[in-house]
């Protein structure tokens, strides 16, 4: 337990009060610090139970949520860890029917229970998930944005309009509107796009999903700015070169394109989806309540200065 107490004070432009945090059973340390300038208050206190409020506000109980892209690489992690964040109801969303039969043989039974899924190409704009998730469940809380799609290695001058429009379309549309409308309902929500390193900065031979991840990041910056306001958090997580059927297509004519990518990091290797999932539970979750409009960077130091 941590108590702040403050007494009595009213604070001048050049001058600073030192104030103590006082430690208490169950508190981690004692800090001193200074209280800010042009401060003025009354005696007052405030307690914090510090490990149990880190602990709860990761927590999705009686949370709504749904997620595209769910069948494989980061949106099953985000799955897995949503479910063991014990989310009330989980909406999964994929391509193919087949894909989401293969998920729902590795949850268990009390998991299964918890989560419904819709196979739908997130492209066209025909399935509209967020109300499916209305009708099961009575609400939606949260929004995962992940589909996404790759293509093999190629030159800008060799990349054909078809590749660029399919990657357009589904790596930046989404279903970002059909879920606000949703959320805007109950002035709540919380949605994450899975933008990419990528789209901090250009990558060579990748300059169509390079660009879908730049303007998914814009997406989410702009609905961030028109949402908030209306109770509703958009943030995106950028993630850094994953192990997923993504990256499949960039090993290069070579071989080596993954330990290209690896070496390109800090930390030189590539990330797990699991590393991702987690960020997403934190932009998701509670324990982000004042982020909206952040680009929250995942990528083992790959996006340097980005």
């Amino acid at each position: 337990m941590l108590l702040l107490l403050l007494r009595d004070c009213d604070l001048k432009d050049s001058e600073s009060q030192e104030v103590t945090y006082f430690n208490l059973p169950g508190a981690q340390q004692s800090i001193t610090g200074q209280l800010p300038n042009n401060h003025s208050c009354s005696e007052y206190s405030i307690t914090v139970d510090m490990a149990k409020q880190s602990l709860t506000s990761f927590s999705l109980n009686d949370k709504v949520g749904l997620i595209t892209g769910a069948a494989s690489g980061i949106g099953l992690a985000t799955a897995k860890v949503f479910l063991d964040a014990n989310i009330k109801g989980l909406l999964l969303v994929d391509q193919t029917q087949e894909a989401l039969d293969c998920v729902f043989q590795q949850l268990t039974s009390d998991e299964i229970s918890r989560c419904d899924c819709l196979a739908a190409d997130v492209s066209s704009g025909n399935s509209n998930y967020a109300e499916q998730a209305i009708k099961k469940w009575g609400h939606l809380d949260i929004a995962v944005l992940n589909a996404g799609i790759g293509s093999e290695l190629k030159s800008i001058l060799e990349t054909d309009v078809k590749t660029w429009d399919r990657i357009m379309e589904v790596n930046a549309r989404g279903g970002l509107q059909q879920c606000a409308r949703v959320m805007v309902k109950r002035n709540s929500g919380s949605i994450v796009i899975t933008a990419s390193q990528l789209g901090l900065q250009g990558s060579p031979l990748l300059s169509a999903y390079s660009a879908s991840k730049w303007a998914v990041r814009g997406l989410a910056l702009t609905a961030a700015e028109e949402l908030t306001p209306l109770g509703i958090r958009v943030n995106s997580v950028c993630p850094g070169p994953i192990v997923t059927p993504l990256i499949n297509d960039m090993k290069g004519e070579d071989g080596n394109g993954w330990q290209r990518m690896a070496d390109a990091t800090l930390m030189k290797r590539l990330g797990q989806p699991n590393e991702i999932a987690n960020a997403i539970l934190y932009l998701a979750s509670d324990a982000a309540s004042f982020c909206s409009g952040t680009t929250l960077k995942v990528d083992g130091g790959y996006a340097k200065f980005g």
